[in-house]
């Protein structure tokens, strides 16, 4: 299962980074303005939020096979589909399909390991994950690659042909049957869930915390060209770079996380809220040179909130672990979808460097929200998820 969850997050992250990467050629192609691309890109997000909430209750109840089979497929068709000549709501409706796939087998992965690995998740689920950046590294340049050749097009279709072929793996990979509610989950591990409640607080903390995060990194990566282009009057290449040393700081963070034996604990949200904020109001502020520097450091600082945040669910909520990690992504992903949109139209009122600058603000939410957490961990246990 680790391969074809390797191979699918690899693609899940060069998805993630499609449209930003793709910037000045959908801006040239098809004429969109800042505020258009923003919400293209938002789209996406919210496709995968779609996807990743209606993902939870199937994975919890039904065979995996085909559910992630028919993911993988119809992300696929919705990006080998596109054309150079489609209209606005038609490149909105592309991307949120594919996100909507991609949601789905996010999902359906992230619960598969984690029941697999129960209490030693964190490894296998940072793996995962490490997978995904590094598709978001490698996926900038091959779009720019692909874009000299065929313009965004081919990077939008060499994606979804990718997709295409792990539906195809899909169907002859062992996948586990669901398994039935974990009843003693209360009795063997301090804080966890026997049940899933909307209200819960721990519930609620994770989503609020992964809406920030997921915002954060989508604002950073969608908006990575224009703050090149527009504020450091650089080329679109520097900000590609930035895009993609961004996330090869969260791959070098998360292989770190992947070789230590430690549990993730919420503290690890308050630091990593902290620490980015102060790196995104000093890079805007003196409005530094050599953004990937800054981008890079951004990714180190950030690299363990979201395999903690999928972690820390499975392991909550152990009677309905897809539907918690379900809510949990899926409000990350409104969060990518929200952010990014509200940037757009802060840049086209009071410019890029403002918009970026503001994403200070959703790393300290996220630290403000993680700190009651924190602070209710009982000393004593380190080894044990909060």
């Amino acid at each position: 299962m680790l391969p074809l969850g390797f191979c699918s997050f690899l693609v899940f992250g060069m998805l993630l980074v499609l449209v930003g990467a793709s910037h000045s050629d959908l801006t040239t192609s098809l004429g969109f303005d800042l505020e258009e691309v923003g919400l293209v890109g938002a789209c996406v997000s919210l496709g995968l939020g779609a996807g990743v909430i209606a993902a939870g209750p199937l994975v919890d109840r039904f065979p995996r096979r085909p559910v992630y089979c028919a993911a993988a497929l119809l992300g696929g068709l919705a990006l080998c589909s596109v054309d150079a000549s489609m209209s606005f709501p038609r490149a909105i409706l592309h991307v949120a399909v594919a996100g909507i796939g991609a949601g789905v087998f996010e999902t359906l992965l992230n619960t598969v390991v984690v029941e697999q690995y129960g209490e030693h998740a964190s490894r296998p689920v940072t793996f995962l994950h490490s997978a995904a950046t590094l598709g978001a590294v490698v996926g900038p340049p091959l779009v720019a690659l692909l874009a000299s050749v065929g313009g965004f097009v081919a990077g939008f279709r060499a994606t979804g042909l990718f997709m295409l072929a792990l539906a195809v793996w899909g169907l002859v990979a062992g996948f586990l049957a669901p398994r039935p509610p974990d009843t003693r989950a209360s009795s063997e591990e301090p804080g966890a869930r026997e049940s899933l409640r909307l209200g819960d607080p721990i519930l609620l903390g994770l989503c609020a915390i992964s809406f920030a995060y997921i915002g954060v990194e989508a604002g950073l990566t969608l908006f990575a060209v224009p703050f090149a282009t527009g504020v450091l009057h650089e080329s679109p290449a520097s900000g590609q770079t930035a895009i993609s040393i961004f996330w090869l700081g969260l791959l070098l963070g998360r292989l770190a996380l992947l070789f230590s034996r430690r549990e993730f604990r919420a503290r690890l949200f308050v630091v990593s809220g902290v620490g980015g904020a102060l790196v995104l109001l000093i890079a805007t502020g003196l409005q530094l040179g050599g953004m990937a520097l800054w981008y890079g450091l951004c990714g180190l600082i950030l690299a363990g909130v979201f395999p903690a945040l999928v972690t820390l669910a499975g392991r909550h909520f152990k009677a309905a672990r897809g539907t918690a990690i379900g809510l949990t992504v899926g409000a990350g992903s409104f969060g990518g979808f929200v952010i990014p949109f509200a940037m757009g139209v802060g840049a086209e009122a009071f410019g890029v460097r403002s918009a970026v600058a503001a994403l200070a603000l959703a790393c300290l939410f996220a630290a403000a929200v993680a700190l009651p957490m924190a602070r209710a961990q009982h000393p004593a246990a380190d080894a044990q998820p909060t």
